[in-house]
């Protein structure tokens, strides 16, 4: 019997809206864990290669397509059913074997689920290819809803907990699909199954069975690497989940004067025990306060310099604390996380009150620069100690560490936000990070027409292996100032051969040991002095190095990308990609050659389609998204909404397609090159155009230019499947799904690497490109087949 006969068309419809929204769900949810896991570039690596699995699934479902569907398993009550199970072993594998078993199991462990779903929905689309356009928008709207569940799920029950939920929820749909026929054997697999998740998922309340996410053991993990100084004597008072991340309030054993935040165990940041007295003279406020590195240059401000302070990235509050003691009248204190807020404010016994019990301290959560772009006030300080976080705030893990704080714009926007008497202070992990923002902030001072020689006059460098300090002025920095620092910078708190402070003499200091080779050693940093005097080229500073010192723009935010060239962890991934895209499409490929669908010969333009719909669609994606975020902030906020939003948009042109012609492809790809290129254009006017609208408005028109980006690009996936089972028969619709599916795995890798290269706009650019060649390849498809869809299907 044609399994077909036993698959419900709306039960399909269904089947495929939950498997999708549960997919996508758990790539967001597996990206969250990974981070706690990982640092970004090896999250890039593991999601990457994990997405692979789609296009292994559908492999899998090519080569048995030619079976009879009664033997492989046509039930899709009970393909949800295996569906459901796969999450929760492989949530249990990524969870109990974490980094233990080696990034290959880790990466095989999170791909299972990807594989299962690949191979259902190729499936799907194969019996029912009558149904594509219907089946796509199923998809694209589940996946939708998947997205939009994340910012529910996640702080209400964690990453483990909400995939639990999500497959009990696939194992009953699966049940639910078995119940016309009750007492069949099927009914007997699946109902037991979906009970026996459910309770799996009572059992692990509270993270009881499978545990919380361990911190990864990577000395890049602020939180490992301070636990292992310590002999692990820390203890978590508190966690909290957010699509922010998971952010951990930690004590250490012995020292209770202050405890510390992280974000995914990385990016601490300290909250000092504080009486909420500021005439507090105690010891360990002095050490915390007074004597704090950062404290210093604050301690040479005249009083007309301390009306009002910005600080980006406050964190636990000790540089509110700082800015407090300082005597500064007015503090706005900007953090993007808000659960480090929430926890700063409920731990006000501990902290004094530091976020509620000063009036005139106002903390507001927004992400710093966009925040930043939105105000009118200029500042007598704006402060950033440490403003970083080491792991990914993308819904899918597809991007490295980007910073829109330490852009060649982002110093414009903060020196003329600067009163004429007002500084930006900074402070690094270390001296790579400060030489690149002074070579950042260079460059946007010759934006405003000073040369390289007069910038240097502006800024100074307190230097040190570890924490640092950057300095900028307004106006040239005084002799009297010069004066203070140089005093400063010989404390035991920096090293002088790091620094670099205008009008200072350099010297060598006298050798411990007299020689007669060596003349001595320099006061301050020599290469800075040269630059300052204009015997070493900045570009000779940004590039001869061995490090890459190149500003960061906001086209090219990386500005952590310290080596030239594309991250090892982005080539491996597009490597892999690429070899796994040439495998399913070349293999299969060669098997057709010679064969026909009713007489007409296999044309190699069919493949090219999938392959340039699938890099097009993650690539515009992508490049879109960073577009939208520059402008709207935060994206742990916002993201969510615009990808649901494209998704929707593409599902309604997926729904209306059903019935249209390739013509009607070939049109789509025209219009989705067209209208991003059209965005690559107006995005910059539309927003300075909503430039005094609220972030809901803007996120408004955000979701709607989207949705309309999505019509057109939602359109080609299903046409291109009737189009390949008029060429090639049914069994070639999941060789399709496997093609697509390597080819955006190939896609997210290639938009980094054009994006770290060349800049997002070159990435959106070839997302264009990729879509217009999928025109062309569905035009010259039809030719070749002889065929048009409407007049033979």
């Amino acid at each position: 019997m044609n399994g077909t006969k036993t698959l419900s068309p709306p039960y399909a419809v269904v089947a495929v809206f939950a498997v999708s929204a549960a997919m996508l769900a758990y790539e967001i949810l597996l990206t969250r864990i990974a981070s706690v896991l990982l640092t970004s570039q090896y999250l890039f690596l593991i999601i990457g290669v994990s997405l692979l699995g789609v296009s292994a699934g559908a492999v899998v479902e090519y080569y048995l397509a030619n079976r009879a569907d009664r033997k492989t398993g046509v039930s899709p009550g009970l393909w949800l059913s295996w569906s459901s199970v796969v999450l929760v072993i492989s949530t249990g594998l990524v969870l109990i074997i974490g980094l233990e078993g080696g990034l290959f199991i880790l990466a095989l462990s999170a791909g299972l689920p990807f594989a299962v779903t690949g191979f259902i929905l190729s499936r799907f689309f194969r019996l029912l290819t009558s149904m594509t356009g219907i089946l796509y928008a199923a998809d694209l709207t589940g996946a939708a809803a998947g997205a939009l569940s994340i910012p529910l799920l996640l702080p209400a029950l964690g990453p483990g907990q909400s995939i639990i939920l999500l497959a009990a929820i696939l194992g009953f749909a699966g049940a639910a699909g078995e119940l016309k026929r009750p007492w069949g054997t099927r009914t007997f697999i699946t109902l037991p199954t979906a009970l026996l998740i459910a309770g799996v998922f009572y059992l692990n309340r509270g993270n009881a069975m499978l545990g919380e996410v361990p911190i990864g053991k990577n000395p890049d993990k602020d939180l490992y690497r301070l636990m292992a100084l310590q002999g692990g004597t820390a203890t978590v008072v508190d966690s909290r989940w957010s699509t922010f991340g998971r952010t951990d309030l930690v004590r250490f054993h012995g020292d209770s004067t202050m405890m510390s935040l992280f974000i995914d165990g990385a990016a601490g940041t300290n909250m000092l025990r504080f009486n909420g007295d500021l005439a507090d003279s105690s010891r360990m406020l002095l050490q915390a306060t007074q004597e704090f590195a950062g404290m210093i240059p604050l301690l040479n401000l005249r009083d007309e310099q301390k009306d009002n302070a910005l600080i980006i990235g406050p964190g636990g509050g000790r540089d509110v604390l700082l800015t407090l003691k300082a005597a500064f009248r007015e503090i706005t204190a900007v953090e993007i996380n808000p659960e480090i807020v929430e926890i700063v404010r409920d731990y006000r016994n501990f902290n004094g009150g530091i976020y509620t019990d000063f009036d005139n301290v106002d903390v507001v959560v927004a992400e710093g620069r966009n925040f930043l772009r939105h105000s009118t006030e200029k500042y007598d300080l704006i402060m950033l100690f440490m403003p970083i976080t080491k792991s990914s705030r993308s819904l899918n893990a597809f991007v490295l560490s980007e910073s829109y704080l330490f852009t060649k714009e982002a110093f414009t926007d903060y020196h003329r936000h600067l009163t004429d008497e007002g500084s930006l202070l900074i402070m690094a992990h270390g001296m790579p990070e400060i030489t690149k923002m002074m070579t950042t902030a260079i460059a946007a001072m010759q934006d405003e027409g000073l040369t390289v020689q007069q910038g240097m006059r502006h800024l100074y460098i307190l230097g040190s292996a570890m924490m640092p300090l950057f300095g900028l002025r307004k106006t040239p920095l005084q002799n009297e100032e010069s004066d203070f620092l140089h005093a400063a910078v010989h404390t035991a708190t920096f090293d002088s051969r790091y620094s670099y402070i205008p009008g200072v003499e350099q010297k060598l200091l006298r050798p411990p040991l007299p020689t007669t080779v060596d003349a001595g050693i320099p006061m301050m940093n020599p290469a800075f002095i040269a630059l300052a005097e204009g015997k070493l080229s900045l570009n000779l500073l940004e590039r001869g190095t061995g490090f890459n010192f190149v500003p960061a723009t906001d086209d090219r935010p990386f500005f952590f990308q310290y080596s030239f060239g594309v991250p090892e962890a982005v080539l491996t991934v597009l490597w892999l990609a690429l070899v796994a895209l040439a495998v399913v499409a070349l293999v299969p490929g060669y098997r057709s050659l010679g064969r026909s669908q009713e007489g007409r010969r296999f044309s190699w333009w069919l493949p090219i389609f999938f392959v340039a719909i699938g890099v097009g669609y993650i690539v515009l994606e992508l490049a879109l998204f960073q577009r939208f975020i520059f402008y709207l902030g935060d994206p742990s906020r916002t993201l969510a909404v615009m990808l649901a939003s494209l998704l929707v948009g593409s599902g309604v042109g997926s729904f209306v397609s059903r019935n249209s012609t390739d013509r009607v492809a070939i049109l789509g790809g025209f219009l989705s090159a067209v209208t991003a290129s059209c965005l690559l254009i107006f995005i910059p006017a539309v927003f300075a155009a909503l430039h005094g609208s609220s972030l809901q408005t803007q996120l408004a028109i955000s979701a709607i230019i989207l949705f309309v980006q999505g019509v057109p690009m939602g359109l080609m996936f299903p046409i291109g499947l009737r189009v390949a089972e008029l060429h090639l028969g049914k069994p070639s619709i999941p060789w399709m799904w496997a093609i697509n599916g390597s080819a955006s795995v190939v896609g997210s890798a290639l938009a980094v690497a054009i994006a770290i290269s060349a800049g997002y706009t070159w990435s959106l650019i070839f997302g264009a490109f990729s879509y217009l060649l999928a025109a062309l390849s569905m035009h010259f498809a039809s030719r070749q087949g002889e065929l048009v869809l409407g007049e033979n299907h």
